[in-house]
């Protein structure tokens, strides 16, 4: 029997605007458990770090019942553990979800999820930590994305969306075996998720370069949209003509229920849960290899069991299992996003054709002179012929 714990109504008149969208969502995605990953793994040490010390810094924030030096000391554990995984995927997905995990955590201590991560008082000083201790790691450090412009309320839409990306095949295969009873849980799940797709697509994966895959939380392929589940969920028996199953449908949603059991969020296929590494307008997570690396540009691939391979991160690499450094990629990709370089790419277009033209020409007037000069010698040799 499903045992019914939330209760909620959401009548949704327009599905590109919702508020409170990430309130919405996480009710929908905790029901299904895709709400958080990795549960087993990010679990609290009580053992401190060797480089707990960094986390001083944070006591001046500390006012109960928030306790940032904590949560710092948390994180730095992890930076550490994170960088002696040996396994390479596992290693790139836990270094991969550290960030949302963080924000997650911030978002406890800090009320106002509206608040941009720059107004938050202890943020420069955590990130500032996190820094600190990759200096002293050395290898396999693991660097938390950042963006001072963005709230902690979108941090937390861009983690449902990045589970949902990266659980893409485990979803699908969970559907499949899901009772048609309990079909409408992912059914209302997919509808939250779409609106995320579909703004993150829009906003997140307009770039002049072709070889970019966005940012890990956006599919810039479209290759994993919510709405590939529409047949599977109308064959679950999902009524999709009254438009309690199609996806991006207008609809009346009641009565959210959580099942006895189910789980996607756990640590079981690792492998395939590698997602790109992010770039645009967020800083990238990246793990740092032994020796100096190269890379092909950001290119993903599954394989026909769903692995999602980040090139980016864990191919191409020197020293035979260390992903490639993301720290490089990171700064050339910012570099690359920012308006100066688009300005400098159009400035330095027109100087080319410029230089062209005038050696172009120059080029043709000279062959022209060269070619009147032996005409003219021509003729006179001629002339004294005769």
């Amino acid at each position: 029997m499903i045992k019914e714990n939330i209760r909620t109504v959401v009548i949704i008149t327009n599905i590109g605007h919702i508020k409170k969208l990430s309130t919405f969502l996480e009710k929908a995605a905790k029901v299904v458990e895709l709400n958080i990953l990795y549960k087993d793994y990010f679990v609290k040490d009580t053992n401190k770090s060797k480089h707990d010390s960094f986390c001083d810094d944070l006591k001046k924030h500390d006012k109960p019942p928030n306790n940032p030096k904590e949560l710092c000391s948390e994180l730095v554990n992890y930076l550490e553990k994170i960088s002696k995984t040996v396994d390479t995927y596992t290693r790139i997905n836990h270094c991969n979800y550290l960030t949302y995990w963080l924000y997650d955590k911030i978002g406890g201590i800090y009320a106002d999820h509206s608040k941009k991560t720059n107004d938050i008082p202890f943020f420069k000083d955590l990130i500032g930590v996190v820094d600190k201790v990759n200096k002293q790691i050395k290898v396999n450090t693991c660097t938390v994305q950042r963006d001072y412009n963005v709230s902690l309320d979108e941090w937390k839409k861009r983690k449902f969306s990045y589970i949902y990306l990266t659980k893409y095949h485990d979803i699908m295969k969970a559907i499949k075996g899901t009772p048609k009873d309990k079909c409408n849980l992912y059914d209302m799940y997919l509808k939250f998720i779409d609106i995320l797709y579909k703004t993150y697509k829009k906003d997140k994966c307009n770039t002049f370069l072709l070889w970019s895959s966005g940012p890990n939380f956006a599919d810039c392929s479209a290759k994993f949209d919510p709405n590939n589940f529409s047949s599977l969920l109308k064959t679950c028996g999902v009524d999709q003509s009254k438009g309690s199953g199609g996806l991006g449908s207008p609809q009346r949603v009641s009565n959210l229920v959580t099942p006895s059991r189910s789980s996607l969020s756990g640590e079981s296929g690792s492998r395939a849960d590698v997602r790109a590494a992010p770039h645009s307008d967020v800083r990238v997570a990246s793990l740092q290899p032994r020796a100096m690396t190269s890379s092909v540009g950001q290119t993903t691939h599954r394989d026909g069991a769903g692995t999602d391979i980040s090139f980016t991160e864990a191919r191409n690499t020197l020293d035979g299992g260390a992903p490639v450094s993301t720290d490089y990629l990171q700064k050339t990709y910012d570099m690359l996003k920012s308006d100066y370089f688009r300005h400098a790419l159009v400035g330095t277009s027109i100087l080319g054709v410029i230089f062209f033209l005038f050696f172009y020409f120059k080029v043709r007037i000279n062959l022209i002179l060269r070619y009147e000069y032996f005409l003219i010698i021509f003729a006179i040799h001629f002339s004294f012929d005769k």
